[in-house]
C-alpha cells in the first residue's frame, strides 16, 4: 500500500470515528427538538418548558432518578441542564405528549 493510500485510508478511519463519536454522544432538549425540524423561533420559545415535561418523562420511566447534567451557556449564564442518551424514549413519549409538539409529532 502506498504512503498516499494509507494516509487516505488513515483519514477515512478517522473522521468515521469522529462523525460515530458526534452520534452516540448525549444531547439536550435544544439540538433535540432542531434535529426533528423544528423552527428556530419555535425551538427558542419552547425548548424549556418542552424540557421540563422531557424531564417528567423520564423520571417517570426511570423510577424517579433525574437525567445527567451537564453545563451550558442560557441567556448568558452557565447553567446546569439535563441531557439524555441517544434513543432514549423519554423524548419520543415527551414529543408525543406536551401540547405544543404532539399535533407535528409522528405517530407512534
Amino acid at each position: 500500500m502506498s504512503a498516499t493510500a494509507r494516509r487516505a485510508h488513515r483519514r477515512a478511519l478517522a473522521a468515521r470515528l469522529r462523525n460515530r463519536s458526534r452520534v452516540n454522544r448525549p444531547h439536550t432538549v435544544k439540538p433535540f427538538l432542531r434535529s426533528r425540524g423544528y423552527e428556530p423561533e419555535f425551538v427558542k420559545r419552547y425548548a424549556s418548558p418542552f424540557g421540563k415535561h422531557a424531564a417528567k418523562a423520564y423520571r417517570a420511566a426511570h423510577g424517579g432518578s433525574d437525567p445527567q447534567t451537564t453545563k451550558r451557556r442560557v441567556n448568558g449564564r452557565l447553567r446546569d441542564v439535563f441531557q439524555y442518551q441517544p434513543g432514549d424514549p423519554a423524548l419520543e413519549i415527551a414529543l408525543n405528549t406536551y401540547k405544543r409538539t404532539a399535533a407535528y409529532a409522528p405517530a407512534a
